[in-house]
């Protein structure tokens, strides 16, 4: 089979999201297209994973132990499985991907509320037209590396937040922004890093892109994040698994209200801030004080003159532009949080910043 170059792949990808356009919300597609993406990627990959297998061993059960592959996808829930199906390929997409998530303790949840069953939104021509589409091409790793598809998945991310306007700030900062703030807290390898509104994920594997770039052990690194947003944690974790990162933990929450740390002894996330040694604080938009840059107070829209700017280049409303209990509020409690979550303080051991100075 052909190798794709990247920028056929991001066609063929970005191919996928026009056979949706149209038939579901464009605040909404977006995630059944992470979702199908995701879903054959790793039965791809877990086909070649079992054929070098079977290959080495000559033994179709052990070639098929869970035990040995990087994820485990039940047999009547595999790509193959639903492609033989011609009616209700909707609910047999809903039960496949719930299944993985049975499946795989550190994939629960990561296909959010993606639903296929809904026949009046996803007919079965219009589905089978979709999948149709994404098998064009085999998703394995020997045709498509993992640096090669999370660059291709960065692509839709990007594709989607210029499409959603001033929403996609939500979950997308533009690249130059993010390269540019990882340089300036230079990550060194063996460190955490933190990003307490991680939306995509972007920053955090960008931190991994630095070291690699160095020539350093970008796999030393411990990534941490948390993201308030249900959906858009399920594409930062989407977005790391692509990226053939599978030692990053993303809490889900508000770092505000119910920060979250994880505890690498009972393996799961606990309540409190953690102590790491970089901490990448995208600041809440001034709206959360209801000023804006002039002091002027927000429409009733909420729209102000900060929405356009990146997520990551907002900043801290002055004391003149919000009230004494506005100020007491989140804006001020997220610096409180920051301050916590920093090893050495604001400017860590070193004597460099832990976080951009904007």
């Amino acid at each position: 089979m052909t190798k794709l170059s990247q920028q056929a792949l991001e066609r063929h990808l970005w191919g996928a999201a026009d056979i949706l356009r149209g038939t579901v919300d464009a605040a909404d597609y977006k995630q059944y297209v992470f979702g199908l993406l995701f879903y054959k990627r790793l039965c791809d990959v877990w086909e070649e994973e079992y054929e070098a297998l079977l290959a080495e061993t000559g033994d179709r059960l052990e070639a098929a132990d869970p035990d040995e592959h990087r994820f485990h996808i039940p047999p009547e829930h595999r790509w193959e499985a639903v492609r033989q199906q011609s009616t209700l390929i909707g609910q047999r997409l809903n039960n496949a991907l719930n299944a993985i998530e049975d499946a795989n303790l550190r994939l629960r949840g990561v296909f959010g509320d993606v639903d296929f069953a809904n026949q009046d939104r996803f007919s079965d021509a219009l589905l089978e037209k979709l999948l149709a589409h994404f098998e064009k091409h085999r998703l394995r790793n020997a045709d498509v590396p993992a640096d090669m598809l999370g660059d291709a998945y960065l692509y839709l991310i990007k594709m989607f937040a210029e499409g959603a306007g001033k929403k996609g700030g939500e979950f997308y900062t533009p690249r130059s922004i993010v390269r540019l703030m990882v340089e300036i807290v230079e990550p060194r390898p063996g460190m955490s890093i933190y990003d307490p509104t991680c939306g995509s994920g972007g920053m955090l594997l960008e931190a991994v892109q630095y070291l690699k770039d160095r020539g350093e052990n970008a796999r030393s690194l411990s990534l941490y994040g948390q993201e308030k947003n249900f959906a858009t944690w399920g594409i930062a974790e989407i977005n790391l698994f692509l990226h053939d990162v599978d030692d990053a933990f993303i809490a889900k929450g508000d770092t505000i209200l119910s920060p979250k740390r994880y505890d690498p002894k009972a393996r799961e996330f606990t309540e409190g801030v953690g102590a790491y040694d970089r901490c990448w604080p995208t600041r809440p938009s001034r709206r959360r004080c209801g000023a804006t840059r002039s002091g002027r107070k927000a429409t009733r829209s909420g729209a102000t003159n900060m929405d356009a700017r990146p997520r990551a280049m907002a900043t801290l409303p002055s004391s003149s532009t919000c009230s004494p209990a506005s100020r007491m509020g989140a804006c001020w409690r997220w610096w409180c949080r920051m301050v916590c979550c920093s090893v050495a303080g604001p400017r860590g051991a070193s004597g460099r910043p832990c976080w951009p100075q904007t």
